[in-house]
């Protein structure tokens, strides 16, 4: 199964399929034994298959058996790395090294179980009650759909999207070299033949720069989404009637994230989630109770460090050390210090409960100080 031709055979047999009627039976050791199958086997393919037929809704929310065998949790976050949407509906939360894809999707409004785009589609209804936002930037599917099954006239091009990118790009201007005499890649231009290229997997060193950049697409966000002005209503009301005139025109509840230009906390921080992704800012997108936000992690410069010295090995951090440091205000397009004040009232109280698929806990233990 470390192989790619056995893994393809495995999901055209059925493999998956047989899997999931073998995880429900309670035995310790086949259970195991499953789990490291499906950590040597899955797929994005395969992951969309566990998706599907329920057993990623199964393994999530078998708590029992998530406790008793060890390769339980393991092989349920392989599946969510192929499968982000599910990650980000299930768990509440893409980390900086969780990236979108063409096809990402998210739900308004999510219930105990998160269907597949395909499903979504399929049972759409007037009148449509909750919008479905899709990321789709280049030549895309369905991303729920298996690869053998999807046709040429599934494929969207969000327009506006990549025309957010291409201005974006133009703010940021040609690449720096770094302090290893390479580009820097730190806000690398994605090939236009091949959008889910993951250059930030490639990033050994970011530099200083990298927060004026992240607030340049934190403003950037707020100008597409309403304006930094107050000429356009942004209230929650403005925000749902026009994505419910969006739903009517398109005569759909699945909605191109490009289309929505009033948009509230959800659909800023996934669209400067979607963003940064593809300019190498390590951007975390969480949703709770208190809303939807991003977290970031960028380096700063030491301010005892001395400034005359030149030279960009002082400005040079490693990638892989960054933690997350600074909440995104997307309303008002700015960083603020995670922990602050400013940064509880852009995520909300720690007691409020993860707005996520799944059920909730009964009860909420806050130990945080609420605000006025």
């Amino acid at each position: 199964m470390s192989e790619d031709p056995g893994r393809q055979l495995f999901t055209s047999k059925g493999g998956e399929k047989v899997v999931s009627e073998n995880l429900k039976v309670e035995h310790l050791g086949l259970r195991t034994a499953l789990c490291n199958l499906i950590l040597a086997s899955v797929t994005t393919a395969g992951a969309d298959v566990y998706h599907g037929i329920g057993t990623l809704h199964y393994m999530v929310t078998n708590r029992q058996a998530r406790y008793a065998v060890s390769a339980w949790e393991a092989a349920l976050e392989s599946i969510f790395k192929h499968n982000p949407s599910a990650k980000f509906a299930y768990t509440g939360r893409l980390d900086v090294t969780d990236f979108t894809h063409d096809g990402f999707y998210v739900q308004k409004r999510i219930s105990d179980r998160y269907p597949p785009l395909k499903d979504i589609v399929r049972d759409a209804r007037r009148p449509f009650k909750d919008p479905v936002f899709v990321i789709n930037f280049g030549k895309s599917k369905l991303a729920s759909e298996p690869s053998h099954e999807r046709s040429s006239s599934d494929s969207k091009v969000d327009s506006n999207l990549r025309n957010y990118l291409d201005n974006l790009l133009s703010w940021f201007g040609e690449p720096e070299s770094s302090c290893k005499g390479s580009k820097s890649m730190q806000y690398t231009e994605v090939d236009e033949s091949e959008y889910e290229v993951r250059y930030r997997e490639k990033c050994h060193e970011v530099s200083t720069t990298l927060k004026s950049r992240a607030e340049q697409l934190a403003q950037f966000v707020v100008e597409q989404m309403c304006g930094l002005t107050e000429e356009r209503d942004c209230s929650m009301p403005s925000v749902d009637l026009h994505l419910a005139d969006l739903m009517l025109d398109l005569n759909t509840s699945v909605l191109p994230l490009g289309h929505v230009r009033c948009g509230g906390p959800l659909e800023r921080a996934l669209l400067y989630k979607a963003l940064s992704d593809r300019v190498a800012v390590p951007c975390a997108l969480c949703r709770g109770g208190g809303g939807a936000w991003c977290e970031l992690a960028v380096p700063e410069s030491d301010p005892d460090e001395d400034e005359i010295i030149p030279g960009p090995a002082l400005r040079g951090y490693p990638a892989g050390l960054l933690r997350v440091n600074y909440i995104v205000d997307l309303e008002h397009g700015r960083l603020v210090r995670a922990g602050g004040a400013d940064a509880q009232r852009v995520c909300g109280v720690t007691c409020s409960q993860r707005y996520v698929a799944g059920k909730s806990p009964d009860e909420c233990y806050c130990d945080a100080l609420f605000y006025v």
